[in-house]
């Protein structure tokens, strides 16, 4: 297949691909921000003298919707990656060859995209039943 393809659409798939990657890593740059910030508010809020539990409550079920949205979105967007780079391992065989000399890495984007957003989704549910049951 690779053969039937001239250099300027082997480019435009390559370029296709690394900006599903950097889709990726973007949201994961995001994600990572907004639920520092996330997590900031709740202490910030929860260490005043008086602690106002409805914004508190009210914060918690956000970080817990984005987390679940933001699991999803990347979920999606790993998928769409891989298909692109299997893809481009078939149309550059250049890039392939690649791949196969690299060693594999213990730690991978799956993992990334379950360990953190699975911690995070832990972490609010506890945060919001404290808030509930314990302020």
């Amino acid at each position: 297949m690779s053969a039937n393809l001239e250099n300027d659409q082997k480019n435009r798939i390559w370029q296709l691909f690394l900006h599903a990657e950097d889709t990726f890593y973007n949201r994961l740059n995001f994600f990572v921000i907004f639920e520092t910030l996330l997590l900031g508010v709740v202490s910030l809020l929860f260490s005043r003298p008086t602690p106002a539990k409805p914004l508190l409550i009210g914060i918690s079920i956000l970080g817990l919707c984005s987390t679940a949205a933001w699991t999803f979105s990347q979920a999606r967007q790993l998928d769409v990656y891989h298909r692109r780079r299997e893809y481009v391992s078939e149309v550059i065989p250049e890039y392939q060859a690649v791949r196969d000399r690299q060693k594999k890495w213990f730690l991978s984007s799956m993992l990334v995209l379950t360990f953190i957003p699975g911690l995070l989704v832990i972490l609010w549910i506890v945060f919001l039943i404290f808030f509930i049951f314990f302020l």
